[in-house]
């Protein structure tokens, strides 16, 4: 901003300093100290004094000002180079305050070099659209070969440069620059990359012989589009820890989507510590390396693909003895009394879905559950004075991460209407998560609750 508002000062005081050269080169410098004519420039030196009358030209040397000090001689050349600078300068400002005053919108008249350098450098927009100007003369097909390539190495600079926020414009800009097949399979591949951050994180410490989560997040940072989407789309992955390697890729694609603009999108993984190839696995501090073959795609999950790449993603844990209990349970009487009144209020009714493979079970909450504790349950199903264990389980981190244990196996035996619902603390249900190590020691039931069942 400081070096937008400095560029008319410049243009003003180059546009004052060349018309003042100007005229002192015009005029011509002094080369010696000798009285002279005004009128005319007769050098006097040597004439009788007190001078009265000019032998040149006949002019009155006794009026006031008839004489000067000094001959001059003229610099055309510095003249004409100062003249030339101070018109430039005084045209330029002249129309910068112009547009400024009617809002012209200036850029479709820049040079291609000029829009570039304004683009990568915001101190210089004049009007913050010049990225716009440049994505249309892309599109328009406007420029040459060379212009696009250099504009595809600026894309590139501006996702690597985190100092400043990303415009999306640029990533339009890439998306024009990719179809036109602008850029080598390298800059393509790093420009993907760094589309989307990615981390992996799961529990810091677990006993041996349970099983460990692995949770992802892609976080859209730097590469989408304002009007453009980028597509990703995963197939397996790959669990690395101490030479070991459990290989999921065969499982073909395991997920996809887009990413919105500062928008996130989450996922994950899991495998057991009880086998191949992680029960040879002994007590110690380990890094899990997760690994996620990945492809970019432009427009749609089906669209052009940018690049395909393995993403990485590291993180440690240390493996407890088996007989570990690093599970805290508390006891809070309010936060009980608040959690079992919300729950019951909420939970009314448990809906069973049949496939293949048997029925499962799972309840819904429709609004969000109040950061009241932390908790891991494990839930039973009572009817008629018979309790039915299930594999549903309900967690939350006492702030904004609350899981369901994915679809319960409901017991086939079981043909009710109506049943109990049983919430009991479980730590194993606590290790099943990245960030749930303590939990409040509270078992209570939800009566009667209505089961639905869906064919």
């Amino acid at each position: 901003m400081l070096i937008a508002l400095a560029i008319p000062v410049i243009l003003l005081a180059a546009s004052l300093g060349g018309a003042l050269r100007f005229r002192t080169c015009w005029r011509g410098l002094p080369i010696d100290k000798h009285p002279v004519c005004r009128r005319c420039r007769y050098d006097l030196i040597g004439s009788p004094k007190p001078y009265t009358t000019c032998p040149e030209c006949g002019a009155d040397l006794t009026a006031r000002k008839s004489t000067a000090i000094g001959n001059r001689k003229r610099k055309p050349g510095p003249a004409v180079v100062a003249g030339f600078i101070s018109l430039v300068s005084t045209a330029l400002l002249a129309t910068i305050l112009f547009s400024v005053a009617t809002r012209v919108n200036l850029n479709p008249h820049k040079p291609f070099w000029l829009l570039q350098l304004e683009a990568t450098t915001p101190s210089l927009n004049s009007n913050g659209h010049e990225l716009d100007e440049l994505l249309a003369r892309t599109k328009k097909g406007s420029l040459s070969a060379a212009q696009l390539d250099s504009l595809m190495d600026s894309v590139l600079q501006e996702q690597a440069n985190t100092a400043i926020p990303w415009d999306e414009t640029w990533g339009d800009l890439f998306a024009e620059l990719f179809t036109q097949g602008v850029g080598t399979p390298q800059q393509h591949e790093q420009y993907a990359l760094k589309i989307y951050e990615y981390q992996a994180n799961t529990r810091p410490s677990i006993p041996i012989g349970y099983d460990v989560h692995v949770s992802a997040r892609r976080t859209a940072k730097r590469g989408q589009g304002d009007k453009t989407h980028f597509y990703y789309a995963e197939y397996g992955d790959r669990i690395e820890i101490d030479g070991l390697t459990l290989d999921r890729t065969h499982h073909g694609r395991s997920g996809g989507g887009a990413a919105a603009s500062g928008g996130s999108t989450g996922g994950g993984t899991g495998f057991h510590t009880n086998k191949p190839p992680f029960d040879q696995l002994q007590p110690g501090q380990y890094t899990i390396t997760y690994v996620q073959p990945t492809e970019i795609h432009l427009g749609s999950a089906s669209g052009p693909l940018i690049a395909s790449f393995d993403r990485t993603a590291n993180c440690p844990i240390e493996f407890l003895p088996a007989d570990a209990d690093e599970i805290e349970l508390f006891k809070d009487p309010a936060a009980a009394y608040s959690l079992e009144s919300f729950l019951s209020s909420k939970v009314k009714r448990i809906r069973i879905t049949k496939n293949t493979s048997g029925s499962y079970a799972a309840f819904h909450i429709t609004s969000a559950v109040p950061s009241i504790a932390t908790f891991a349950y494990r839930i039973s199903v009572s009817f008629g004075n018979k309790e039915w264990p299930t594999d549903l389980t309900y967690t939350h981190n006492g702030a904004n991460h609350y899981h369901f244990g994915g679809h319960g196996l409901w017991p086939e035996a079981l043909d009710a209407d109506r049943v109990d619902l049983i919430f009991r603390p479980s730590p194993d249900a606590a290790r099943g998560t990245p960030d749930v190590y303590r939990i409040l020691d509270h078992e209570f039931t939800i009566n009667d609750v209505e089961v639905v069942r869906y064919p």
